[in-house]
């Protein structure tokens, strides 16, 4: 111990002289003679280890920095270019903290966003869906999740799944709440697609089953009325054109040949019924279906047709067409009563790519293939349908007419022929503005 003491005071002492002679004090350098000459070797050397060591620490300070600077540089690649928004919000909603990719992803510059209120991000119709989830925040001090709707700088919406949890002081209390945010538009995109898609397959199966079943009930039935009006028609041929019974059988005659004006209608909603096709003009067709029209519809409502002769054929059998305008023309003349109005007939044609929507969503029907179609569309200045009832249009024995008036089967007869066409139908409807529907059959090309 003593020997530590003289050698800590033989330290000092030489420290002083050395500091003296940095001084140019050389008055103090006999000074140096009054120290051992044995101890001067060993203070070199333990000062020389001490430097030593004073090295191999800098050293590793330099290297603990280097590994600081590296890890904080790899957490701010990690926080600004995550997947996901990171946003640390106040208590009152003040943005504190983003990240990068938060900031993108509301279309914004970071430093635009520090100091704005959250809920400025956050479409009207969901403000209370944030609010509540806020509250739930500090309330609960666990882990709260919600689905709601932000919109971006420029005012885009798209659909978000926010998780949040509270963050603390060094006493426990909450200061602020961390966020996640993740953008879920694709997924809701997809279900959706997925929704409409198990919709319309839903549909389409059931018509397929309810066509079926009429085609084969429409069949057993035509043979039915068959035996009844030959039958008929030999009654009448041994009967006296006087004779009390030939009111009758006039009357069952007419009544027969009613129904089976309704088999046939049947058969072809089911497409049941063979039928020769060949190219048509659809012009000279629908110019026919127009002059019938005008007769039988109510004085008034008018017709308006915007299309010429001979410049759109397709590949049909001629009366099927005449059934698609009759049915769609007395539907309009129905949605106008009883003040009247103007029915507008329009036919053209419209090429169809693959990246149209008329192709790449379902219709009424299905989707299109890319080609060439010819549209007709017949319109009303009605007044219009709800969503609840153009759903609904294309169902057997739907109908939105009095008792009496309809029967329910003139659109499904629309629906079953363009069905084999292999085309597609398009409604447009709202309640007060009319209703629009258009049909599109391939166009024939030579």
């Amino acid at each position: 111990m003593e020997t530590d003491g003289n050698n800590s005071e033989v330290q000092k002492q030489l420290r002083m002289l050395a500091e003296d002679m940095l001084r140019k004090r050389p008055s103090d350098m006999h000074r140096i003679a009054e120290l051992s000459v044995m101890k001067i070797p060993e203070l070199l050397h333990e000062l020389r280890v001490h430097q030593i060591e004073l090295e191999m620490q800098n050293e590793e300070l330099r290297n603990t920095q280097s590994e600081l600077r590296a890890s904080r540089d790899r957490y701010a690649d990690l926080y600004d270019f995550a997947p996901v928004a990171y946003f640390t919000v106040s208590q009152k909603g003040m943005i504190r903290r983003a990240n990068l990719t938060g900031a993108d992803m509301l279309g914004s510059e970071r430093a635009h966003l520090l100091g704005r209120p959250f809920s400025a991000y956050i479409t009207s119709g969901s403000q209370d869906v944030y609010y509540r989830h806020r509250r739930m925040v500090f309330e609960s001090g666990t882990r709260q999740t919600c689905e709601l709707k932000m919109k971006k700088s420029d005012g885009n919406e798209f659909h978000t799944r926010l998780e949040s949890r509270i963050a603390e002081d060094e006493k426990g209390n909450p200061v602020c709440f961390r966020t996640t945010v993740s953008d879920i538009t694709e997924i809701r995109q997809a279900q959706e697609a997925l929704k409409t898609a198990e919709a319309k397959l839903h549909y389409d199966n059931k018509m397929r089953a309810i066509g079926t079943f009429t085609g084969g009930i429409s069949h057993h039935f035509n043979n039915i009325l068959s035996i009844i009006i030959g039958n008929t028609e030999l009654a009448i041929g041994e009967i006296s054109i006087r004779s009390t019974l030939n009111p009758f059988l006039e009357e069952i005659m007419t009544a027969s040949l009613r129904a089976k004006e309704m088999v046939r209608q049947l058969l072809c909603f089911s497409v049941a019924s063979p039928s020769e096709r060949y190219p048509v003009s659809l012009e000279s067709v629908a110019e026919d279906a127009v002059d019938l029209l005008r007769q039988i519809l109510p004085q008034n409502i008018s017709i308006l047709q915007t299309f010429r002769n001979g410049s759109h054929t397709v590949v049909t059998d001629p009366p099927l067409i005449h059934l698609i305008l009759i049915n769609l023309a007395g539907n309009a003349a129905h949605a106008m009563e009883p003040d009247g109005g103007t029915i507008s007939m329009d036919i053209r044609s419209q090429d169809i790519s693959e990246n149209d929507p008329l192709c790449l969503q379902s219709l009424c029907l299905h989707p299109l293939k890319p080609g060439r179609y010819v549209k007709i569309t017949v319109s009303d200045s009605g007044h219009g349908m709800s969503p609840e009832i153009r759903h609904r249009i294309f169902e057997p024995y739907f109908t939105t007419k009095d008792v009496g008036k309809g029967t329910g089967l003139g659109l499904c007869i629309v629906h079953g022929i363009v069905h084999s066409h292999e085309g597609g139908i398009c409604v447009n409807s709202e309640p007060g503005k009319g209703t629009e529907i258009s049909v599109y059959l391939p166009e024939y090309e030579e």
